[in-house]
């Protein structure tokens, strides 16, 4: 320990220099200067310390500009993992911990230089918050994110919906030139919701489409509009708060408001009968609800109720509308509302653990498509080309262990012949034989999904950022495909094995022919992906574009890796495991611990987390590793009941292998452990 001497004078030559905002916000400040840099860059309050000690300064509650001031929980509930954090367990990575042994682990699982060339931590840009990671963006957020007293310099407003659509529906976010005059706010606040399911009690005026900005802040203090049916005046307001500062980036690798999350409750705040508007409430009330505020529950399961009634109204009327020549703009918000608000519950399905009413959604979606593809197909857009495959995401984690056979609706009997025979394959199987993996991304500027949304008010570099990613993102989709490949391969095989063929050698031939190919596909993926990421970074240049490149780079190769576990699991059951399964484990958690450093997996950030690291858990026989990995499984039970689910099945999985002394199939411990878990 340093002499009291020593940090003393450590102490008095610690520089003051810095605008108590930034001191707030932990991150560096040197100016002298008001407003200094970051504050200027951030639209933020700039209180300034120079020639003053740290303990002279008053305390006071920073709130940021973006926020709305009237928000009573300004601040973003933290995880139990970082409040509780401490040396002893993996914990999450804060701008105060720069230690290198992250987490007090046992031993070293990276080479620190190794660990470092992910460009420099988050935590030493100037401008970066863990607190509020969304201030980086403050420059670009649509007006629903900032105070009534930035109204003024906002850039965007809601549009008009088109001519001819419903008005229950979310339509694209431009910029236009504000009306003249004034109107009143309770009146313009009610759409006319004739979609399907909808109350008509909720009023019959449309919404007018083009507002000014007093216009905009009287709509968003009215207190009529923070009503519904559904919720205390008190709750709304918290809800959608909690959605803006925790979920709008929970799964999106680019944490800002310009993404599909942030379009989705821009679009419905003034529709308050809208499915899609109950169903993202019914999901931040869910998480909620996970974090321990369980005065939410109800307010969940009516939210809840009430989207997936709309939603079912909406399954049928599409299928209606397929019998006769429909219109093609109706029918594409018909299914526009569909996805989204399927989309939503189904992320309420994840938080709560609920894998069976995920399945039977999906199977549903599935089946109506399966069904009527050749007139849905046209009134796919680039958005609900997106949604599908953001669903499909979900579906093939949730079949990744056995297809979940899906119920009849309401009558909860055994499935009907026209299901049974879907049962070898799901939504993913189903989009990539009816329109395959290249057409579901449309990335030219005028057909990509954020320009759908936007519309041209989608900033130029936003555009450019989310563009110059979907290379990765189409590898992920390809290497998420492996998934569904080794499952399709292991279904194959059991069926092999119980007819009876009278030439096995013609069987294992073929069986040869299979693995090599797989294995030939994951090494052109891999291939492919290396090529990707040395192209982007000689085209990069800011530290913040680096940073996402690799995290796109690494948590894809994490898919690549298990891919290979769960072919070599299938291919060798009878055995516990093998060295080049063990490497490849290991290597997974070296990926995570490097990623996790940077902060960029406080949320998952990508559908795929965190099945890869759950795979390379179920192989690694390491005590070591296999500590750290479900410690750190644990760390991410916060974020749902179906992470938690994950943790005990992990344990339980391990636990058989060890007293059988092989490896087992994970459906067959789900199974004994009576739960259906999507990981």
């Amino acid at each position: 320990m340093e002499p009291s001497s020593q940090r003393g004078r450590r102490s008095q030559s610690r520089s003051v220099w810095g605008c108590l905002t930034c001191r707030r916000r932990k991150v560096k400040c040197q100016a002298r200067r008001i407003p200094c840099d970051a504050c200027h860059r951030l639209q933020l309050t700039c209180t300034p310390s120079f020639h003053s000690n740290f303990k002279q300064w008053k305390k006071h509650e920073f709130v940021p500009t973006e926020t709305r001031g009237t928000s009573e929980n300004p601040s973003p509930d933290a995880s139990p993992s970082q409040q509780q954090n401490h040396p002893g367990s993996p914990g999450i990575r804060t701008p105060s911990d720069t230690s290198d042994n992250l987490g007090g682990s046992p031993i070293g699982l990276v080479n620190d230089a190794n660990d470092r060339s992910l460009v420099d931590d988050l935590t030493v840009a100037a401008d970066w918050d863990f607190s509020h990671p969304w201030n980086r963006f403050a420059t670009v957020l649509p007006e629903g994110l900032v105070t009534g007293d930035e109204l003024s310099a906002s850039y965007h407003r809601l549009a008009d919906f088109n001519d001819g659509l419903f008005d229950g529906v979310i339509g694209n976010i431009t910029e236009d030139a504000p009306i003249e005059g004034s109107m009143d706010a309770t009146q313009s606040a009610y759409p006319s919701p004739n979609y399907p399911g909808s109350d008509p009690n909720f009023g019959n005026q449309s919404l007018l489409s083009l507002m000014t900005d007093t216009d905009w802040l009287s709509i968003w203090q009215s207190p009529s509009l923070i009503h519904s049916p559904t919720s205390r005046p008190d709750d709304t307001p918290k809800l959608i708060d909690y959605y803006k500062r925790n979920l709008s980036t929970f799964w999106s690798s680019v944490p800002t408001a310009w993404s599909f999350y942030g379009y989705a409750i821009k679009a419905t705040e003034n529709i308050l009968d809208s499915p899609l508007r109950h169903s993202i409430l019914a999901w931040s009330s869910a998480h909620l609800v996970v974090k321990g505020e369980r005065a939410f529950a109800d307010l969940q399961m009516q939210h809840y109720a009430r989207a997936s009634s709309i939603v079912d109204s909406l399954v049928d009327a599409v299928q209606e509308t397929t019998l006769v020549p429909p219109s093609t703009t109706s029918l594409n918000m018909n299914l526009r509302m569909l996805l989204s608000t399927s989309l939503f519950l189904c992320y309420s399905d994840l938080v709560s653990g609920d894998t069976r009413a995920l399945a039977d959604r999906l199977s549903r979606i599935e089946a109506m498509l399966e069904t009527h593809w050749t007139q849905l197909e046209k009134a796919l857009g680039s958005l609900e080309l997106r949604i599908l495959l953001w669903l499909a995401y979900v579906h093939l984690r949730t079949n990744m262990w056995g297809r979940i056979t899906p119920l009849l609706p309401t009558t909860g009997q055994a499935p009907s012949q026209s299901s049974r025979r879907m049962e070898t394959h799901d939504l993913w199987d189903l989009l990539m034989k009816k329109k395959g993996l290249a057409d579901m991304r449309w990335t030219s500027g005028k057909g990509y999904y954020l320009t759908d949304c936007y519309g041209s008010s989608l900033p130029k570099e936003r555009l450019e950022e989310c563009l110059q990613l979907e290379p990765y993102k189409m590898t992920s989709d390809d290497a998420m495909g492996l998934y569904s490949t080794i499952r399709d391969f292991e279904i194959w095989e059991k069926e092999m094995q119980s007819r009876n063929v009278v030439d096995q050698s013609l069987v294992e031939e073929l069986r040869t022919a299979k693995i090599q190919a797989i294995k030939a596909n994951i090494a052109r993926i891999q291939s492919e992906l290396k090529m990707i990421h040395a192209e982007r970074l000689q085209s990069a240049s800011a530290p913040e574009s680096v940073e996402l490149t690799n995290f796109q780079f690494l948590v894809t190769s994490t898919v690549c890796l298990s891919a290979t576990i769960l072919l070599n699991r299938a291919t060798a059951p009878n055995i516990r495991s093998d060295a080049e399964t063990q490497a490849i484990a290991v290597e997974i958690v070296r990926i995570v611990r490097r990623v996790r450093k940077t902060g960029y997996l406080l949320s998952p950030r990508t559908l795929v987390w965190p099945l890869p690291i759950f795979i390379a858990g179920i192989e690694v026989t390491d005590e070591i590793y296999l500590d750290w990995i479900e410690d750190y499984m644990r760390e991410l039970a916060n974020q749902g009941s179906s992470t938690k689910k994950a943790v005990e099945l992990l344990r339980r999985v391990n636990a058989k292998q060890d007293l059988e002394g092989r490896r087992v199939k994970v459906c067959d411990v789900m199974r004994e452990f009576n739960e259906l878990v999507t990981i």
